[in-house]
């Protein structure tokens, strides 16, 4: 069998060559979080969130109760400043414990899962067919407000409960311990019942004493 003539060769080399300079030519595609555009990002995982791609073929995540700004490298002090202030909330609330307790009348009956976001971080998945007495949140507040944000979905499958008596609830608050056991003053709440279906967003604000 004869190998292919040069001229072949030549045209086969041409085509490449021009795939590759258009490939070249096209700009490269841009990633939006919230519509914020991130260029670099590592290291970072996002949960419960809409991914599309646009007209332009850039990558759009549409991420509920995350907040996404942009730094430069002159924005290196003001940084350096945050961390440091980050630090010294951390001591600020030397004293003062919180955590989220979650609270129902059957384990499992109201089959809803329910996610955590305290100040944009998030904290983590709640299920309702898990009991879990505390679960500590102190190094995700600072001093002041702080906006703890839910997104509750109905778990697939079948429902074994319609009723509104059945439900799932996470109480937010300060723990004192007393005697070896832990007290939870609830400041906060968020609560679906088995009476409802579909995916759900709230919002809630604590307040975290001062130094």
């Amino acid at each position: 069998m004869r190998g292919p003539s040069w001229p072949l060769v030549a045209a086969h080399l041409l085509v490449a060559l021009s795939l590759e300079g258009r490939a070249a030519a096209e700009p490269r595609p841009s990633i939006f979080i919230n519509d914020v555009k991130v260029e670099g990002l590592r290291g970072q995982r996002f949960t419960s969130v809409d991914v599309l791609f646009d007209d332009r073929g850039d990558l759009r995540i549409i991420a509920p109760g995350y907040r996404v700004t942009t730094v430069d490298s002159n924005s290196a002090p003001a940084l350096a400043a945050a961390q440091k202030a980050a630090a010294a909330t951390a001591a600020a609330k030397e004293g003062h414990r919180f955590y989220i307790a979650t609270v129902q009348p059957k384990v499992g009956a109201a089959q809803w899962d329910i996610e955590v976001h305290i100040n944009q971080v998030f904290v983590k998945k709640f299920r309702s067919r898990e009991a879990e007495p505390l679960h500590e949140i102190t190094r995700y507040l600072r001093p002041g407000a702080n906006l703890i944000h839910f997104t509750a979905r109905r778990e697939e499958g079948d429902l074994r409960s319609h009723a509104a008596s059945d439900w799932f609830e996470l109480a937010v608050g300060e723990g004192t311990e007393v005697k070896g056991q832990m007290s939870l003053q609830k400041l906060t709440s968020y609560r679906r019942t088995a009476a409802e279906t579909g995916t759900y967003n709230g919002e809630s604000t604590l307040q975290v004493p001062g130094p």
